[in-house]
């Protein structure tokens, strides 16, 4: 991994960005350039190994923090470990590892080193049923989030991927979705979705009712154009939210206050080409997967 002690500065012009974000390293290689089609969604794990999503090829990677490539699982196909289009990925407290295996409309789980544990979900519309999920969120007591994005729901399974309770249905009133793609949750417990066709993020608490809402279609300071992923960083008790239209991050208070935003669109360090998913490590650094650059970016304030 490429390592930066400059501190830059990462505008949405006109936003003056109130904090200075550091450049902690870029992820690349020429390994990742001949085998990974196209990063849709990264983890970092507390091993020093980041999970990559490869939607193209059907696969997931782990790399290093050069970019070399140390394993890899998956192909085409509906079968334990196959999938079809895979969109997220989420690696919870015990290293267990999920995947929102969109295409197949059904969530896959392998253990940390990565064989195959269980799997859940099947197409349709009903309570437990899923129709092109893309996003993943497991709670620290082990619920698993499911942005079940055909349905316009979210839908809430145990840790054996049982079905518990949802919230939201299609629409553009407050509590109703248009494509949500992403969920993250706070340490209060409330939730955070990422609305994406009503181009907002819808506010939660932990029994699924709504209190708050931010956010409308835009290029001001805290506007949306095609928001993709969404999380929550305990370290500065705030959310990121990532804006593919605008190729880069959004930064808010957790009453939906908008605080900072970083990145533009280009192929240098603290550019993106169409972003694609973003998460945040215990340690508070943000992984973007700059998916059009075949990379993934580090920074921290």
């Amino acid at each position: 991994m490429k390592k930066y002690t400059v501190l830059l500065l990462f505008l949405f012009l006109p936003v003056v960005l109130p904090a200075q974000i550091e450049m902690v390293g870029t992820v690349s290689s020429k390994d990742m350039n001949d085998q990974i089609g196209e990063i849709t969604s990264i983890y970092s794990t507390p091993k020093d190994y980041i999970v990559i999503l490869d939607r193209e090829n059907n696969r997931i990677f782990w790399v290093d923090q050069d970019g070399q490539i140390v394993k890899k699982i998956g192909k085409k196909g509906n079968g334990n470990g196959e999938f079809s289009s895979p969109e997220d990925i989420f690696v919870d407290n015990k290293g267990n590892i999920y995947v929102a295996d969109t295409g197949n409309d059904r969530i896959q789980v392998f253990n940390q080193k990565a064989s195959f544990l269980f799997k859940f979900g099947e197409s349709g519309n009903d309570n437990g049923e899923l129709n092109d999920p893309r996003g993943l969120f497991v709670s620290d007591r082990g619920y698993i989030y499911v942005a079940d994005t055909g349905n316009d729901r979210i839908q809430v399974f145990n840790r054996d991927g049982v079905y518990v309770s949802k919230f939201g249905t299609s629409g553009d009133l407050q509590g109703e979705f248009d494509e949500p793609t992403a969920i993250t949750i706070d340490k209060r417990g409330n939730m955070y979705v990422c609305d994406r066709g009503n181009n907002r993020i819808q506010i939660f608490d932990r029994d699924g009712i709504l209190f708050n809402y931010f956010g409308r279609e835009g290029d001001e300071p805290g506007q949306f154009d095609d928001i993709k992923d969404i999380f929550y960083n305990e370290k500065d008790d705030r959310i990121y939210v990532l804006d593919k239209g605008q190729n880069g991050i959004h930064i808010f208070q957790k009453n939906g206050s908008f605080y900072a935003s970083f990145g533009t669109e280009g192929e240098a360090e603290g550019e993106f080409d169409s972003p694609d998913s973003l998460m945040i490590s215990a340690e508070g650094h943000v992984y973007i997967a700059d998916t059009g650059n075949n990379r993934i970016q580090i920074f921290s304030f």
